[in-house]
């Protein structure tokens, strides 16, 4: 089951949710950093397969987030997932 490979535990959840999808948001905002340029309706965040799943009107099984919780999620993913204050690779 592909769900049971996506742990979102405390320890986890920042890599899982950074680092599933092709492209991962983590492979997008390195992309982006590499470019060293920002063009408008090419960030990270609007590219995402993440977002692309819990934007889906239709949900995620069965997971559909309400308006205020996808902008909470767009806000930290445009803000390029940053942890602990500061980008990281890691």
């Amino acid at each position: 089951m592909e769900a049971a490979k996506f742990d979102l535990t405390p320890s986890l959840a920042y890599h899982a949710l950074t680092h599933s999808g092709q492209p991962s948001l983590n492979d997008l905002v390195l992309s982006a950093y590499r470019e060293g340029v920002s063009t408008e309706g090419q960030n990270p965040t609007v590219r995402s397969a993440v977002l692309r799943q819990l934007a889906d009107s239709a949900g995620h099984h069965g997971v559909k987030l309400d308006r205020t919780s996808l902008d909470r999620f767009v806000t930290w993913m445009d803000t390029h997932t940053q942890r602990l204050g500061a980008f990281c690779p890691e």
